[in-house]
């Protein structure tokens, strides 16, 4: 086969594996991910925030601040205004997984890693991660500009212009997640990546290094201590249980055999690496990297009050900078070839027949948004909020989606003080005139609800609870049912 040949194989493998990720996304009218709702509704308010038929003036206000995701919620507006909310919602996932594998690309070729192109599409399997089907839309951005940092700054000797670069990125970083730029931070710091720390000028080479933090780091203050930071209440799980979390924290997904399948891929990693390194073919430095990613990642708490997972969310971070280890020979990137591309089919395939049943349940759960007035507020009760799935609850949050079709507002919405880390740019106008939000209640006496008609236009119930159905029913009039989905209005509509 020629180089030519050869070089067309290799586009189409690429593209025929990134076209895998992304298939899920785009095959059903809204990704099956928790939180994708809520990141739409929020860049989608800031869209049509003056607009009076949907009313979001009178519930919110804006208030842009140096918090982080502050990035996150611009780029999803831009990619809004351009598509639509739902349409502009996949697009930034599309933009994610292509970003994912030029970065992972990026970086490898930085290390001089035999055909970087093919190994990078080690990253493209974090495309079905629990961080993904959660709807961490914020937080999964952060995974290609951490590749980009590293690549950069593992490939050049200290400068001012390196640090200055990499001081651009780490903001931009925390412009999506504060956790990437933390990890950004200490992958910076790490001797392991320092090059030339025993040499003489090593104190100002750490200098220089420092100085690419220091633009984070007044963002920080600012954020901490001038705005309204998050309260940090640690909470630390049994060992078990916190192993659990790190690797069913990545490999957890929509669809329970892809988890296994990730798994299995891990195991599989973990064996090539080994064999790589009592080859001596691989590199120290991003194999100390790797393995302090994960050891920190172990040792931190499981949750910092509103950030949850705290450490668990470091292991795709040591996954993506250990795919610098997989220094293949021509026999194992061929292995490595079959290997992906088995694992990319079946976990795309048995993921878009989930979503497909699960975008069944959302057509029903959304059938009666035309029965709602523009600029509402909405109260959605799901009698079983985490049912669709395992390992993530891909119902949780749809209702929003009455919020982005018909405007008004619900009091889940992600804004302050709702968020509590005030990542958010909405402000809820008075939070204290949203009652009865017992979603997360462990249980919830139906008589609980009496008087919900005093602070809701309508009502929207998914699921069977005959008590509940009863006491709104006495204040409320049903105006649509398409059992098991109910939505009362007022008696007076």
């Amino acid at each position: 086969m020629d180089n030519k040949v050869r070089m067309v194989a290799r586009s189409g493998l690429v593209f025929l594996l990134i076209l895998l990720a992304v298939l899920p996304f785009v095959s059903v009218p809204i990704p099956p991910m928790t939180d994708f709702c809520q990141h739409v509704m929020v860049a989608h308010v800031l869209n049509h925030y003056r607009d009076t038929d949907l009313n979001y003036r009178e519930f919110f206000d804006v208030s842009y601040s140096t918090a982080p995701t502050m990035l996150a919620y611009f780029w999803l507006s831009f990619l809004q205004r351009m598509s639509g909310p739902f349409t502009g919602g996949k697009i930034y996932l599309i933009f994610f997984v292509l970003a994912l594998w030029i970065s992972q690309r990026f970086y490898l070729s930085k290390l001089k890693i035999e055909d970087p192109s093919i190994i990078a599409l080690a990253s493209l399997p974090l495309a079905f991660s629990w961080y993904v089907y959660m709807g961490y839309m914020p937080f999964i951005m952060t995974l290609p500009l951490y590749l980009f940092l590293l690549g950069w700054w593992m490939s050049r000797p200290s400068s001012f212009l390196r640090s200055a670069v990499a001081g651009i990125i780490l903001i931009v970083t925390y412009g999506f997640h504060v956790v990437g730029a933390a990890v950004g931070v200490f992958s910076i710091l790490c001797p392991s990546v320092l090059p030339g720390v025993r040499e003489k000028g090593v104190w100002r080479r750490w200098l220089t290094d420092v100085l690419a933090l220091c633009p984070l780091f007044v963002f920080l203050v600012i954020y901490l201590k001038l705005g309204e930071g998050p309260n940090v209440i640690v909470t630390y799980r049994e060992p078990i249980n916190t192993m659990k979390a790190f690797i069913g924290g990545t490999f957890g997904s929509l669809a329970e055999p892809v988890v296994w399948i990730g798994i299995l891929g891990l195991g599989g990693f973990c064996i090539t690496v080994l064999y790589i390194i009592f080859k001596r073919r691989h590199n120290p430095s991003v194999l100390i990297l790797s393995l302090s990613l994960c050891l920190i990642g172990l040792l931190m708490p499981n949750s910092l009050g509103s950030l949850w997972p705290a450490g668990p969310r470091l292991f795709p971070y040591a996954i993506l900078s250990g795919i610098g280890l997989l220094n293949l020979q021509r026999y194992g990137r061929r292995i490595f070839i079959v290997v992906i591309s088995v694992v990319m089919i079946l976990m795309s395939f048995i993921t878009i027949d989930k979503s497909h049943e699960v975008s069944k349940e959302y057509k029903q759960i959304l059938s009666g948004v035309s029965k709602i007035e523009y600029g509402k507020r909405l109260l959605p009760i799901f009698i079983e909020p985490h049912k669709g799935s395992r390992y993530t609850y891909p119902s949780l949050w749809v209702s929003v989606a009455y919020n982005i079709i018909r405007g008004g507002s619900q009091p889940y919405v992600f804004a302050s003080p709702y968020v509590k880390t005030n990542a958010t740019p909405l402000k809820f106008k008075s939070y204290d005139a949203y009652g009865y939000a017992f979603l997360f209640k462990e249980s919830v006496e139906a008589e609980e609800y009496r008087g919900v008609s005093d602070d809701y236009d309508y009502v929207l119930i998914w699921g069977e609870d005959p008590g509940i159905q009863s006491v709104i029913g006495a204040e409320m009039r049903l105006v649509y049912l398409n059992s098991p989905l109910k939505i009362y209005g007022q008696k007076d509509q």
